[in-house]
């Protein structure tokens, strides 16, 4: 519920333990009916490496490809699953980038996946910016690692669509306590959504608490 009111923030992040279903709603479920209600939006899904984005967009994928009722209910956007198996190639790759029927003249894609580590797309703009999973157990294990994260977050400015809203979106799990979160949950732009491991006897968070989800 809160992630819905806060939906048209601007700024956004979302932390919690791995296996809360954080991706799910936002880095899937989100991207999917934003599209569904307007099909000019362009998403990009950013991890610290690449292979990491393309998993979620799979979960994209696959849920446009085997739900009928998203084309009963939106067919002017999305594609019939008969569709998706008969002629779909070029528009429809986790690589290249997915496109759904729309009118926008643009070579971005609806859906797109990205390590902003590796290498940000040159020549693409997105209005919808999901960084999820930036940081591992790995990235984060030294100091030199983590401002490589943070200055490759840094330049993900350089893809933000400069003639419609951006909205940019965090979804991640706290590694070190100066890892990227530190600065984000310092930005007063953010609206921040902490699922906190630990809590007190009143549910707040609490470091060395009662554990909630290890």
């Amino acid at each position: 519920y809160e992630i819905q009111e806060h939906i048209t923030d601007p700024y956004l992040y979302l932390a919690a333990a791995r296996g809360s279903w954080k991706s799910t709603f936002l880095t899937i479920g989100v991207p999917v009916w934003e599209v569904a209600k307007d099909s000019d939006i362009t998403n990009v899904i950013l991890s610290y490496e690449r292979q990491m984005a393309v998993k979620q967009l799979l979960g994209i994928k696959n849920q446009c490809e085997r739900s009928p009722l998203l084309h009963q209910c939106w067919p002017d956007t999305f594609y019939s699953p008969q569709e998706h198996r008969s002629k779909l190639t070029d528009r429809w790759n986790l690589y290249a980038g997915m496109f759904v029927k729309r009118d926008l003249k643009s070579s971005d894609p609806t859906f797109a996946a990205y390590g902003f580590i590796e290498g940000i797309p040159t020549g693409m703009h997105f209005n919808r910016l999901t960084v999820d999973d930036p940081v591992t157990l790995d990235n984060s294990a030294t100091i030199e690692s983590i401002e490589k994260v943070q200055a490759g977050f840094r330049m993900l400015n350089g893809i933000r669509d400069r003639e419609r809203k951006t909205v940019m979106r965090v979804v991640t799990t706290r590694y070190d306590v100066n890892d990227l979160s530190k600065g984000i949950l310092e930005d007063k732009r953010y609206h921040h959504i902490v699922r906190p491991a630990e809590v007190d006897s009143n549910g707040t968070a609490q470091f060395d608490g009662i554990p909630v989800f290890r």
